[in-house]
């Protein structure tokens, strides 16, 4: 059966690269050869060179950087054609398609699309599709939807287009990036709207045909055959559309199943005869079987697993395995069962193409490692450091060189044979200096280590092993093949690989932090997340998931902490010994499409013995504050002390942007307090406090609730772009008298693979509140993210807002 497929997709792949290269080959240009990488994913579009490498399969090589060039930033991949490369990137001013010659990555054309699209949201600034090249000519989409016809040799304008206008398309959330590829003489395109997918005349970009009617992302067609008729089997967002190319038959159309707000990506893999793997959702792929039916196909799930997921890499089926990354981790996965066969962090979360027996992977962080095609295990052959910035492009190879880029540079990558192989040298994570390295030089010198490791275990108080006044060692022993640790201090969807001592079952990882810090951390260990098992302190968070990316549903997740040598516990987290408040809950019914919404609320100490009326504070993600910030202990423990009494409503759920939370609040929440409990019906006496997604949730109740409340205090205000588009044009302090404090962790939330960093938006939004007119305090504190560094700093929040000697209403 697997010799079969094999055969099938060997015709298969024969059969498309002669289709999707026919119009060159009508072409005098001499710019067109058999080697080329004319589009997204190559010839085959499935991320395969059928290229031979010069030297033997058991032969060692290295790699050399023949070239390396300064360029723009930008996702675009690298089409090749001859002696000519073809890709897209941001000046800085405008986005530009460039031609460069491969010989030496010499300039030979520019062609400006038009002002630089900028990042945001997780996004890096520059174009996403990958140009295609075809009869001399280059195809290239830009992020605003301008799509242009260019002469190979020249760069001049052959003709343009904009799908905005022209096609009535549908933008993308990060702007346009479906790659246009040349199929059986039709320029197709991923257009979304109106119109999922068009075919063009690639001669006058008139429109041919049409197909569709649903979004289309991020996703390109791929070659696949259905009844014995070559096809391409195209994605929306909601459905799979199989047509003809050439004519824009549509063939039959199908739901594929997979989260539409997940599917941006979905670029199937056709894995011979009828099945298909698809990327269709964040946290799993499935395996679905096509069939002709009543309605055309019918379409049976296989399987649908975790085994390739969370990722931006697309998969690669060779030789009957499919190779692609699980989360940020390389992985072989036998398709007919989802088995994963093996799964590696080395060489690191990337983008990879295969070519003659290997696995060619650039990873984000700008290296690029050869391994060999194994059904067995990860085996590197080679490696080399090319990049100092990010990576976020699959490679290319072409006529016997690998081509790459970064956010910053493009290069060619030469292989070739040598005596030994070649490969980057790994960082020693020692700490000079430190009792940690001089236990690893003692067990170096030892034929018996055990021992060794024995005592020096036994040595060391508390996990993990801090040394003042900064460094923090992370020990991990067990019978694991690969440890790795992740925690607030390094971000999220990120790890720390643990470094083995030599002949031994000690793992480790050494770093510095601020002697002030507070971090929270997870041990992975072969893939498996599970707290320190040496340290005794744990708390919950709702900020990471499992796999340590951002969560969006607040699910508790049980981490390790500890403080550095300068840290201390805050006395408002110790058992309250005083008087204490009560808690209470009401149903609030705000009618309508609003709901029932279910708050807490606190009452100081004293409020059943008298008539004294309360300044109010709403605490937006109230649930998450209680469960995991002991925001009723802090209370307790705060009021009366430093700070004045209050009432205090705690707010479950949240917003992610909706304004029908901020109009429950400002017209029915508000006025129920006030008519319910002993309040301060002012604007003074009100203040709006949330964390992470709810600081933006109390941030939107605040201001499109002008003149309800007066205060507003956040901490690690999860705003990203597509809320603060939400968030509308802020007035002036003259307009809005407000008091705002606003503070964020050092080691708070951010990716730096994904362009996303609350510390920095943080910043941004004190400075434009600050131009607006507002009084801002708070600022950078030395701690992490969520409510295990959140609630160190209730006394801050809570004294800010209402302190014990405040004079206000």
């Amino acid at each position: 059966m697997q010799l079969l497929m094999n055969r099938s997709r060997t015709r298969l792949n024969r059969r498309w690269a002669l289709a999707v290269t026919a119009l060159a080959s009508l072409s005098s240009s001499p710019f067109a050869d058999a080697g080329d990488w004319p589009c997204f994913r190559g010839p085959g579009i499935n991320g395969i060179s059928d290229e031979k490498l010069p030297f033997g399969p058991n032969e060692p090589f290295a790699l050399d950087v023949a070239w390396k060039k300064p360029l723009g930033s930008g996702y675009s991949g690298i089409a090749i054609a001859g002696d000519r490369l073809v890709t897209m990137f941001s000046d800085k001013k405008s986005d530009v398609v460039v031609a460069l010659g491969a010989k030496d990555g010499s300039d030979l054309w520019r062609f400006e699309l038009g002002t630089t699209y900028v990042g945001h949201d997780g996004s890096h600034t520059g174009p996403i599709a990958t140009p295609a090249i075809a009869a001399g000519r280059v195809f290239a989409l830009g992020p605003r939807g301008g799509l242009v016809a260019l002469n190979l040799e020249s760069g001049a304008v052959v003709w343009k287009i904009d799908l905005l206008a022209d096609l009535k398309a549908k933008e993308p959330m990060y702007g346009f990036g479906a790659s246009p590829l040349v199929v059986d003489g039709v320029l197709v395109v991923g257009v979304g709207g109106e119109t999922a997918y068009a075919g063009l005349d690639p001669a006058t970009g008139k429109v041919v045909w049409r197909v569709g009617k649903d979004t289309v992302q991020y996703q390109t067609p791929a070659p696949f055959t259905w009844k014995d008729r070559p096809c391409l089997l195209a994605a929306s967002d909601r459905f799979l559309y199989c047509l003809d190319p050439k004519s824009g038959e549509l063939l039959w159309e199908k739901e594929h199943g997979g989260n539409e707000h997940e599917a941006g990506i979905l670029n199937p893999v056709p894995l011979g005869g009828s099945r298909v793997f698809l990327n269709s959702r964040r946290e799993s792929s499935v395996l679905v079987e096509l069939t002709p039916g009543d309605s055309g196909v019918e379409l049976k799930q296989v399987w649908d697993e975790k085994s390739l997921r969370t990722t931006f890499n697309l998969s690669i089926l060779h030789e009957g395995h499919l190779f692609g990354y699980c989360n940020r981790f390389l992985a072989c996965v036998e398709p007919t069962t989802a088995k994963q066969v093996w799964r590696s962090r080395a060489p690191g979360d990337g983008f990879l193409l295969a070519v003659d027996g290997r696995l060619i992977v650039l990873t984000k962080e700008g290296s690029v490692h050869v391994a060999q095609a194994s059904h067995s295990t990860y085996e590197e052959l080679a490696s080399a450091a090319v990049f100092d910035e990010l990576a976020w492009t699959p490679p290319s190879f072409a006529n016997g060189h690998l081509y790459a880029r970064s956010l910053g540079e493009i290069a060619r990558i030469d292989l070739r044979a040598a005596p030994a192989a070649a490969r980057a040298p790994r960082k020693d994570e020692a700490v000079p200096g430190t009792r940690l390295n001089a236990f690893l030089k003692e067990v170096a010198a030892t034929q018996n280590k055990g021992p060794v490791v024995d005592a020096f275990m036994a040595s060391v108080e508390s996990f993990p092993l801090i040394e003042p006044p900064d460094v923090v060692h992370f020990l991990y022993r067990g019978p694991a093949s690969d440890v790795a640790v992740a925690g607030d201090f390094c971000g999220a969807r990120q790890e720390r690989s643990l470094q083995r001592v030599a002949g031994t079952d000690l793992f480790y990882y050494s770093t510095k932090l601020d002697p002030q810090a507070r971090s929270s951390y997870v041990f992975f260990e072969d893939f498996q997340r599970k707290p320190d098992p040496r340290n005794s302190r744990k708390v919950t968070t709702g900020v990471f998931t499992e796999d340590m990316d951002l969560s969006f549903t607040d699910q508790p997740l049980e981490m390790s902490w500890f403080g550095m040598p300068q840290w201390r516990m805050p006395e408002h987290l110790r058992e309250p010994t005083g008087k204490r408040g009560r808690v209470e809950t009401q149903e609030l019914d705000a009618g309508g499409p609003g709901g029932t919404h279910t708050i807490e609320v606190y009452l100081p100490p004293g409020y059943d013995d008298g008539d004294t009326r309360y300044p109010v504070l709403f605490v937006h993600g109230g649930e998450a504050a209680r469960r995991e910030g002991q925001f009723i202990e802090s209370l307790d423990n705060l009021i009366g002390r430093s700070v004045r009494p209050l009432i205090a409503v705690l707010l479950r759920g949240g917003s992610m942007g909706q304004p029908q939370y901020a109009e429950v609040f400002g017209k029915t929440l508000i006025p129920f307090v006030d008519g319910k409990y002993r309040t301060i019906a002012k604007p003074e006496a009100r203040a709006n406090f949330g964390a992470g997604f709810s600081a933006f949730d109390a941030t939107l109740c605040t201001f499109k609730n002008p003149g309800t409340v007066g205060k507003l205090a956040l901490q690690s205000l999860f705003m990203f772009e597509f809320l603060r588009a939400g968030l509308g044009p802020l007035p002036p302090a003259s307009e809005l008298p407000l008091a705002v404090h606003l503070e964020w962790g050092r080691y708070d939330l951010h990716n730096p693979h994904e362009a996303w960093d609350i510390r920095r938006s943080d910043e941004e939004f004190v400075r434009e509140l600050r131009d607006k007119g507002y009084t801002v305090s708070g600022g950078e504190v030395i701690d992490g993210t969520g409510w295990p560094a959140w609630r160190n700093r209730t006394d801050v929040i809570l004294q800010t807002l209402f302190p014990l000697d405040s004079k206000s209403p």
